[in-house]
């Protein structure tokens, strides 16, 4: 009987590791691999700490940045849509900018997306600029310089990009119905 009792317990152990169940507080925290990911993986500062990063964006007057949530798919938290300016002749909508955070993991964000939906065209001018101040709290917030040349292709529409050793900048606009443009700040 002990031997049978023995064995039970030997094969559940085994089958346990075998299964990749990892799903503890211990072994998200405690893992060296894990840890090194964290510690490593993510270059910038104000990215590893997610509600501290969720919380400085909320301060910069578009709207409060819902939880971070997850599933199968990574993580993700946004502001919801902030409107301003008149509505559209054309649609009815208002123009709006909105942020959104995305990651493969819970303990860090990997990307922000600030994100300019022109639906009227006719205050577009007002709209960049908008979208332009918003950049500026979001580089002073997260502590880092806006790469040269950012600012000057935003009226342009050319898409931009730029790399250094911590992060990666790109600027794209996206042309359909409604002009949306898209900054996007990803940790290397």
């Amino acid at each position: 009987m002990k031997t049978l009792v023995i064995i039970s317990f030997s094969a559940l152990v085994i089958l346990n590791s075998c299964a990749g169940n990892d799903n503890t507080a211990d072994s998200q925290t405690d893992s060296p691999a894990k840890a090194t990911k964290i510690k490593t993986g993510i270059k910038l500062a104000a990215f590893k700490n997610v509600n501290a990063l969720s919380s400085s964006l909320s301060d910069n007057g578009i709207g409060e940045v819902r939880p971070w949530r997850g599933d199968e798919l990574g993580w993700i938290a946004s502001t919801p849509y902030f409107q301003f300016g008149g509505n559209s002749e054309v649609n009815g909508m208002q123009n709006n900018l909105a942020y959104y955070l995305t990651s493969d993991s819970p303990e860090y964000v990997k990307t922000l997306k600030i994100v300019l939906n022109i639906n009227n065209s006719a205050e577009k001018d007002q709209a960049i600029a908008k979208f332009k101040q918003l950049i500026a709290k979001t580089f002073k917030g997260l502590s880092l310089d806006p790469p040269t040349g950012l600012y000057r292709k935003i009226p342009t529409g050319e898409t931009f990009t730029a790399t250094n050793q911590n992060f990666n900048t790109s600027l794209k606009l996206d042309q359909s119905k409604i002009d949306t443009w898209i900054l996007q700040i990803e940790s290397n």
